[in-house]
């Protein structure tokens, strides 16, 4: 019992060293270096997305407006189209 006690202490303790360490392992891109925006131009984002939701909104009615043209075929035509009948 003393021994999974002291397993359990080792690798709780291991756990804790390993995930206290003050190195950071991607530092921090410099400043100077890139160019970060303060602000975001919301209005071309909205734009977009608006042109998007009309381009799909199209493409719904496109889509569920199709006629299917094997709808009004019986099964007895589609049978005699694939020769199943013949004598």
């Amino acid at each position: 019992m003393k021994i999974a006690v002291y397993i359990v202490g080792i690798s709780v303790s291991f756990l804790l060293f390993g995930c206290s360490g003050k190195v950071q392992t991607n530092p921090l891109p410099d400043v100077k270096k890139y160019h970060f925006p303060s602000q975001s131009n919301e209005t071309q984002l909205n734009t977009t997305l608006n042109e998007y939701g009309v381009l799909w909104d199209e493409y719904l009615r496109e889509f569920f407006n199709k006629k299917n043209p094997n709808i009004s075929k019986s099964i007895w035509q589609i049978g005699l189209e694939r020769r199943h009948y013949e004598h």
